[in-house]
């Protein structure tokens, strides 16, 4: 069962990035409707995002019966991240609400919307994003096991296999984007456009995968806490026979 569980978390972030070449390979006008702005996948990661901090409540209550203080402080803010970065996607509603959003805002984005991380610069925000990307896709776990303050706590602290598929695809997207492109530009010149992924939005469907990402990590942090608030709960004692002896 943790094999097959293993294998779908695997299967399904790939088959949304080949899913997307293959879309955008075929029909183009198709492709473009479900990866731009307020298009089914930047919904379907607000929503991904949204359903991990409902996991991450949840996982912050478990936690806190099993008296994982630290956890409960890591995941408490990992919660309210989640929910910041799903009104981020959308810009805090803008467009959907139909608001100008804060000029002073609004004329330092590069897109011209209401949201924060559209000011960092590309280098930066893609440099974040790989980094995250590497960090989920089995490094973080694998430095913190070397730590030993650290061991015991990889289970909240950096995510497991089951979730790292999913950040490998993010970290796949964009180093691509910022060193495949250009090593494919200089190899083949003008006819690079067509292997151009990031011009085409598919680091849309990597952010997705992250969200997926992310998604699992709440799940199995809730699933771990809780067999850990179980192991530790007080059991109760054995009734006294009222049967007398002798």
């Amino acid at each position: 069962m943790r094999r097959r569980r293993l294998r779908w978390c695997a299967v399904l972030p790939v088959a949304l990035l080949l899913g997307a070449l293959v879309l955008r390979s075929t029909t183009q006008d198709t492709y473009d409707w479900v990866v731009d702005e307020d298009g089914p996948v930047e919904w379907a990661t607000v929503l991904v995002y949204l359903a991990a901090a409902l996991l991450a409540v949840t996982a912050v209550r478990r936690m806190h019966r099993a008296q994982q203080r630290f956890a409960v402080v890591v995941w408490s803010l990992l919660g309210a991240a989640f929910v910041g970065v799903a009104v981020e996607e959308v810009s805090w509603g803008q467009r959907a609400l139909g608001f100008d959003g804060p000029q002073a805002l609004v004329q330092r984005n590069r897109q011209q919307e209401a949201n924060l991380h559209n000011l960092l610069r590309r280098p930066y925000l893609h440099g974040a994003y790989i980094a995250v990307g590497v960090y989920g896709a089995g490094v973080g776990r694998s430095l913190l096991r070397r730590i030993p303050w650290t061991r015991s706590r990889c289970w909240y602290l950096a995510p497991g296999p089951q979730a790292g598929w999913c950040f490998g695809v993010l970290a796949a997207v964009y180093l691509y984007y910022e060193l495949g492109e250009p090593v494919a530009e200089s190899l083949i010149g003008p006819h690079a456009d067509s292997l151009a992924l990031g011009l085409s939005r598919l680091q849309e469907v990597g952010e997705l995968c992250l969200a997926l990402g992310f998604l699992l990590f709440a799940l199995a942090a809730a699933r771990e806490a809780r067999c850990r608030a179980q192991r530790d709960a007080p059991r109760p004692m054995p009734e006294a026979s009222g049967r007398p002896r002798g």
